[in-house]
């Protein structure tokens, strides 16, 4: 079990593992550094994908600001410096159109569309067991003994 995504590119990188259910495209990067090769597969079926976020909470004290801090982060400028120096996913077309070329190479973003159908987003567990749905607190208790198997 890998502890992060570099130790995980890292094990691919020395022939430890072959495949993962879960990872992040930048292991692209990561293995490639140790002159290994990764590709991902999106399952037909689909898949899970992560999301982050930028939110502004109801009643913010500063809405001003935190509008300028937003529209500054989608700004090509921002998106650019995530996509080529953190190798995250950006979202404006302008700066995935000004990506490098190693860095558009880590995310499908030739069709997003078609990425977007098959890799959804799914809410987090609930506080709660409800229609047949394990909580959260179940979850990290199952997640604690599979690792401790």
């Amino acid at each position: 079990m890998a502890t992060s995504w570099g130790e995980l590119a890292d094990a691919i990188a020395r022939g430890e593992i072959v495949a993962t259910f879960s990872g992040w495209e930048t292991m692209k990067k990561f293995a490639g550094d140790k002159g290994k090769m990764v590709e991902f597969i999106y399952p037909e079926e689909g898949t899970f994908a992560w999301l982050d976020n930028v939110c502004i909470v109801k009643d913010a004290p500063n809405l001003d600001a935190d509008l300028k801090m937003a529209n500054h982060v989608l700004s090509t400028e921002s998106q650019l410096l995530v996509g080529e120096e953190m190798l995250q996913g950006i979202v404006s077309q302008t700066a995935i159109d000004a990506l490098n070329p190693e860095a558009a190479a880590l995310y499908p973003y030739a069709d997003m569309d078609a990425f977007g159908a098959s890799a959804t987003f799914f809410p987090f567990p609930p506080l709660e067991d409800r229609d047949g749905l394990m909580s959260i607190a179940r979850w990290n208790e199952e997640y604690e003994r599979f690792k401790s198997a």
